[in-house]
């Protein structure tokens, strides 16, 4: 039989002898679960707070204002007043026993505001989450050998994986597709989200620090413009190019124009579309960097309903420039280049002068990790 070299480190040490350390070789296997969960727990959670829209509502004719500071997740214990316990810590293997959950208490620490004057801060018990077995906040995490099979666990045990009503469920690895990075693509469907809309287009996944994703798509319709559409509670919405572009940045239309054909100055097709965008722009009677945000706010205003009453259009407009669009970035001169550089490539795109990308290849993916 032949030797496999994996297996070669691995001690067998005798029965009823736990060895000193556990093997790295088979802790290996549990790893990229346990660093990515304690991930979300040390940065992720923290920097989802941070990037939460806080509550704002009227109340009396006074503003009131909702947010989160911080938050925790304690291992898991038994509940306080409980009677006749030797340790109010609670253990893998009694909640497979039990048909129980493994899992901890979150607590967030609430501020509130009364017209912007900050009130007192409370925590608030925000229930309770599964704990992933050998993560930071696990019993087991810096158990050794003896000590797992002291608490009736295997002296090897690798964790990785959760506890949920006694059975144990591991979350398997997601392929996504790759954050951050144009992708030219041809989807028929895309067809039909609008008139004259082609079935080319320039797909980006933004990904923030705290992992949230947004997807944002240039189209290219037929008739020479381009749209650009971005998602808000899952609905679908389109709006011009140019109009976006305007928004962004108070600059002028020359500069814009310049910064567009960039490259391009031989392409006249290309120079003629990016002209008559910027014309269609005017013919709304849109002249100003003002008078953009303020259409797009006025235009998305009823949408957008957790943005306070009070807000002004060109609020509502900067919520949308930065909770929609290209969101893992956060200067909006930053988001004003990318989007230069995916018009770009999506009229080099729709001219059969880029090679066809997909999101189906390999170089266009990555291994998403299961937290929860």
């Amino acid at each position: 039989m032949l030797e496999n070299p994996t297996l070669r480190n691995i001690t067998h040490p005798k029965f009823g002898e736990p060895p000193a350390t556990q093997n790295e070789i088979l802790q290996t296997l549990g790893e990229p679960h346990v660093t990515s969960f304690d991930y979300m727990i040390e940065k992720g959670l923290s920097q989802a707070i941070d990037n939460l829209t806080p509550v704002e509502f009227l109340l009396n004719e006074k503003r009131i204002k909702l947010t989160i500071s911080n938050c925790s997740l304690v291992s898991p214990e038994v509940p306080l007043g409980t009677i006749g316990i030797s340790s109010n810590h609670v253990y893998p293997t009694e909640c497979r026993q039990r048909a129980a959950t493994y899992k901890g208490k979150f607590y967030v620490e609430v501020n509130w505001y009364v017209d912007d004057q900050q009130q007192q801060s409370f925590q608030k018990d925000l229930g309770e989450m599964p704990i992933m077995i050998k993560s930071s906040r696990c019993h087991l995490a810096k158990m050794t050998p003896k000590q797992l099979v002291d608490h009736g666990e295997h002296e090897q045990e690798w964790g990785g994986y959760f506890i949920v009503k006694g059975n144990e469920k591991l979350v398997r690895m997601l392929l996504m597709t790759r954050r951050n990075y144009p992708i030219a693509i041809k989807r028929s469907g895309w067809k039909q989200r609008g008139s004259l809309f082609s079935d080319c287009g320039i797909s980006i996944r933004s990904v923030m620090t705290d992992q949230t994703a947004t997807t944002n798509v240039l189209h290219f319709v037929t008739d020479g413009s381009a749209k650009l559409m971005f998602s808000y509670h899952k609905i679908l919405y389109y709006v011009p190019l140019c109009l976006v572009l305007k928004c962004l940045c108070d600059y002028s239309d020359q500069y814009i124009f310049q910064k567009l054909i960039q490259g391009f100055e031989d392409d006249s097709y290309y120079i003629d579309c990016i002209q008559n965008m910027l014309q269609a722009v005017h013919l709304e009677k849109l002249h100003m960097h003002e008078q953009c945000k303020a259409y797009l706010g006025k235009t998305f205003r009823v949408k957008f309903i957790e943005c306070p009453e009070w807000y002004t259009d060109i609020q509502i407009a900067d919520f949308i420039l930065k909770k929609c669009i290209l969101i893992h970035l956060d200067d909006n001169e930053d988001k004003f280049n990318m989007l230069v550089f995916m018009t770009q490539k999506l009229f080099t795109f729709a001219q059969n002068k880029c090679k066809l990308e997909g999101a189906d290849a390999v170089m266009m993916q990555e291994l998403l990790l299961g937290k929860l």
